[in-house]
């Protein structure tokens, strides 16, 4: 099972050891870390995934110069001032072990005794909260420009990469079942249609709600959709690929029939699916945001299904409506080992999460995590995020004391 711990790196100051889970849920107030840790995760589990495609010279570069810190600062946009000597990054993937200590020293990298028959390829995506700005801004792929890749520029590529898949096959949205959302590739605009009025309009001019929610569904849709499908190279770059595999992997003049199987099936084809979505409840009525996680849930269980390895998502929120969501599909796990038929009238099938494959942390402001799954409720803890109702009740309590005596 992959693991990451981070120590005193910006607001926090010990995660303790979080096993990753199929999903991964992060809450907690304001500035206490949580979009720092999964920035960071999805850092180990993008270069891990680099590490396992390519060859020994990836592994090198990333253990010199300090690059594996540099680039970490720089996509994330990370300042100076959240990192220190005190600093440590410890992840433990399913093929690579990526150690950081302190601000000083190169980064630890080593191959997993797993590696050679374990490694695979995966496709990650990283949706931050600035994704309104898709719609926001008239052709941002066009006009965003950064002078370094970071995770905007990145964000706004795949966006581009993605909606090519919509222009003859509308998707519905699961926030909203009147509409879908197209592509117009001539005149290169993201269009919405309400199916009971026949009416369009672009994105510009959609709901906040909508802008918000529109990336989450089809980066979604497309990154879990491409699990199992083969990678898109090009034969320059799967010569170059198949070069460094045989030159790394060959023993005398031959190719091990393990090896060989192992560049076709794990390298060739994308293995998993691997989501980071920030604030996922952003400008969502609570109904929409019930909608929208049991769509992520849906995607994320048909790629595993698809490929016979589990993906993953990973979330950051404020929302109790995101929580309670998502332990309505915990819950309905256990009510289907007493009645399947009964329960599957209430949660469907493709929405029910296995047993065990949540994992969901507080982001104390002391910058710890406290675990809040109660693994014999198979249930998640409102308790913080609901604090507020003993302030609304405290207050209430008070002011009609004042009111009636």
């Amino acid at each position: 099972m992959a693991s990451i711990e981070i120590k005193h790196v910006g607001p926090l100051s010990d995660t303790g050891k979080i096993d990753l889970k199929m999903v991964n849920l992060f809450i907690g107030k304001q500035s206490t870390g949580k979009s720092t840790l999964m920035k960071i995760l999805g850092y180990c589990r993008w270069l891990e995934k680099t590490i396992m495609t390519g060859s020994d010279t990836v592994l090198s570069a990333f253990t010199h110069h300090n690059k594996f810190l540099k680039e970490l600062m720089q996509f994330y946009r990370f300042n100076a001032g959240y990192f220190s000597n005190d600093s440590e990054i410890h992840y433990i993937g399913d093929c690579v072990a990526i150690h950081l200590n302190g601000t000083r020293n190169n980064a630890r990298i080593e191959r997993l005794t797993t590696f050679d028959e374990g490694r695979y390829n995966t496709k990650l995506s990283f949706i931050p909260s600035e994704r309104n700005l898709l719609s926001a801004i008239k052709n941002i792929d066009r006009s965003y420009r950064a002078s370094d890749l970071d995770v905007l520029f990145n964000f706004v590529f795949e966006w581009g990469e993605a909606k090519d898949l919509y222009t003859n096959e509308p998707k519905t949205l699961a926030i909203a079942s009147n509409m879908e959302y197209y592509f117009d590739k001539e005149k290169g605009t993201d269009i919405i249609r309400l199916k009971d009025k026949k009416t369009e309009f672009t994105t510009f001019y959609a709901s906040s709600g909508v802008q918000s929610a529109l990336p989450v569904e089809i980066l979604v849709d497309y990154v879990c959709g491409m699990a199992g499908q083969p990678v898109p190279l090009s034969k320059g770059e799967l010569f170059d690929m198949m070069t460094k595999f045989l030159r790394e992997r060959t023993t005398g003049d031959k190719l091990g029939e393990v090896n060989s199987e192992v560049l076709s099936s794990h390298l060739l084809n994308y293995q998993s699916a691997q989501l980071f979505i920030e604030e996922l409840e952003q400008n969502l009525y609570p109904e929409s945001q019930w909608n929208l996680v049991r769509s992520i849930i849906y995607a994320i269980k048909k790629a595993s299904v698809r490929t016979g390895r589990d993906s993953m998502v990973a979330l950051t929120t404020h929302s109790p409506y995101v929580l309670t969501a998502l332990n309505v599909l915990m819950l309905a796990s256990v009510a289907c080992e007493k009645d399947h038929e009964a329960t599957s009238l209430i949660v469907p099938d493709k929405y029910i999460l296995p047993v065990g494959s949540i994992g969901a942390y507080y982001l104390a402001e002391d910058g710890t995590l406290q675990d809040i799954v109660d693994t014999e409720l198979q249930m998640v803890s409102g308790l913080q995020l609901d604090g507020v109702s003993d302030l609304v009740d405290d207050s209430i309590a008070a002011l009609n004391s004042i009111i009636y005596g």
